[in-house]
């Protein structure tokens, strides 16, 4: 035990003692007493009580307080706490609950909410915000296709081009009519250079026949004349212009055949507007006009125009004939 502890208590035992003893004799010394005669006899003194002293720790913060304890005796222990430091902010970003001792400065706060969208695959992405709003904003999904609207295929919904568009072939300018005598099959525009043969008119067209009919361009069996009492004749085509002219022929059957009409375009094959059915380049010497007699038999005057209308042009065989209509063909003849 404690000698502070023993020295307190043997005190207390000695003043025990002392107002014992105290007692017993103020007790002896009022029994013992007489008064004069005659005289009321006193009742005797009671003892007055006397409270003893209890030491021990009256603070009721110490670790060994006694609640019975009316003498602190100075013996209280109390419980001596380590200090702990650390933030005891609750609202800190790091509180410290065990803590029981701050320094000043240690605790750490978290920075102002910035609300926006957090995901980094958004497309509203704000790399400032740190508290997602539930804002975000995606892409749609993709959908292949071709985006050019000059393709041929051209899909509006489509927004990721694939690779996939096509495009209409280069434009071919010609004749797009077959009706036509410079058709081309390659042309996919039609620029308006078609030529059609003129309409057919039966009747005679031999010109030493009786019923000679400068504007027939189709033999309708109908002819009369020299021909028939002079078989001696003989007949054949007699133009020099034509494929099958004969030298020998003594009057023209009508039989003649010409090679075809010459078609006008771009002959370069490495020209955008190139055109297969063409036999004479734009930049090649311009075509010359060469009139019809009478349907399909050309003048044979070589390069010499019809002076105008129907009048007649001299061949080169001698014969004449009436300008069919103003019908010309293309050709370098």
């Amino acid at each position: 035990m404690d000698k502070n502890l023993l020295g307190l208590l043997g005190i207390g035992v000695v003043a025990y003692l002392f107002l014992k003893k105290k007692e017993d004799e103020t007790v002896a010394i009022v029994s013992n007493t007489t008064l004069p005669t005659g005289e009321p006899t006193l009742p005797p003194i009671e003892p007055t009580p006397t409270t003893l002293p209890i030491f021990g720790c009256t603070d009721p913060q110490g670790i060994n307080f006694n609640s019975a304890a009316n003498f602190d005796d100075g013996s209280c222990a109390y419980t001596v706490t380590m200090p702990v430091e650390g933030c005891m902010d609750s609202s800190a970003a790091n509180f410290d609950s065990a803590a029981n001792f701050e320094a000043d400065g240690s605790c750490q706060y978290p920075p102002a909410q910035v609300l926006g969208c957090t995901d980094p695959q958004g497309t509203n992405f704000n790399s400032a915000a740190n508290s997602d709003d539930g804002s975000c904003q995606y892409p749609p999904a993709q959908v292949l296709g071709c985006t050019d609207p000059q393709g041929t295929n051209f899909n509006s919904a489509a927004n990721f081009d694939d690779g996939s568009c096509q495009y209409p072939p280069a434009q071919v300018l010609g004749c797009t009519d077959p009706q036509g005598t410079n058709f081309n099959s390659a042309a996919n525009f039609d620029d308006g250079s078609c030529q059609y043969p003129p309409a057919q008119v039966l009747g005679c067209p031999n010109p030493l026949s009786d019923n000679y009919d400068p504007l027939a361009n189709v033999d309708d069996g109908s002819c009369i004349g020299p021909f028939n009492v002079l078989p001696s004749l003989i007949p054949g085509c007699m133009d020099a212009n034509a494929n099958n002219y004969s030298p020998i022929a003594q009057y023209d059957d009508g039989s003649c055949q010409y090679p075809p009409a010459q078609v006008i375009g771009c002959t370069d094959p490495l020209a955008e507007n190139f055109n297969p059915s063409a036999t004479i380049g734009c930049s090649n010497t311009s075509p010359i006009l060469t009139p019809y007699l009478g349907g399909n038999t050309p003048v044979t005057g070589g390069n010499t125009p019809v002076s105008g209308g129907n009048t007649p042009a001299t061949s080169s065989g001698g014969l004449s004939s009436g300008f069919n209509g103003g019908q010309f063909m293309f050709g370098n003849y």
